[in-house]
């Protein structure tokens, strides 16, 4: 970073000048360590036997990360950890998996998602009796722990003409253990929609019309 002063106190374009630089300590530092997997797979039904049509699709992505630590660098802070912390963004593990079969005029597609449980906050007490003052850094929470959703969606496609085809799709909520919709803040982990299904089962359905 640097201050640029004109020797003469008019405009640096045209007039001398000189730079004087300004040293600038960056403290904050963030280490991460992971790793993605993806695979796919193609392949048409009439390979398997010579009366069946279509193709299938097969795909599958996954992401690791085993750690993520966060250091302000401010003086009196702890490094805070948030790789399993489910209340935030970064769980250890994201899984995504796809399978689609497209015929001439119709296809299916299912689609699987599982994030690893992990907690809700590494701050957070857990406690039921006895608990301690809460504290903005440290609050108590009857339960610490979030369970792995697992969803599954379902969508499909028919073209009905060759200018008019319609798509729908219907999704799950959690198959696994999910809690209770009354509890509260930091127990409601579930309201985190970066990683969560906050709305339910949806049926959206689409008409599309192709004119020549």
């Amino acid at each position: 970073m640097f201050s640029i002063i004109t020797t003469t106190g008019g405009p640096p374009q045209t007039t001398p000048f000189s730079a004087h630089p300004h040293p600038v300590l960056q403290l904050a530092t963030v280490v991460t360590d992971g790793f993605d997997i993806e695979s796919s797979y193609r392949f048409a039904f009439e390979r398997l036997a010579s009366d069946l049509d279509g193709e299938h699709d097969l795909r599958m992505l996954a992401t690791h990360v085993s750690k993520f630590i966060t250091d302000s660098g401010v003086p009196g802070t702890i490094p805070v950890e948030s790789a399993g912390s489910n209340g935030g963004s970064i769980p250890h593990w994201k899984l995504l998996g796809v399978q689609t079969y497209q015929a001439d005029r119709w296809s299916l597609t299912l689609t699987e998602n599982w994030i690893s449980n992990g907690v809700i906050n590494r701050n957070y007490i857990q406690c039921t009796t006895g608990c301690p003052l809460p504290t903005a850094v440290h609050p108590p929470s009857t339960t610490t722990t979030s369970p792995a959703p697992f969803y599954l969606s379902v969508g499909g496609s028919y073209e009905w003409t060759d200018n008019i085809s319609t798509i729908s799709r219907w999704t799950t909520s959690p198959i696994l253990d999910r809690p209770h919709a009354g509890q509260t803040t930091p127990n409601q982990v579930w309201r985190n929609a970066s990683l969560y299904d906050t709305i339910g089962r949806i049926v959206p359905h689409r008409v599309r019309f192709k004119s020549d």
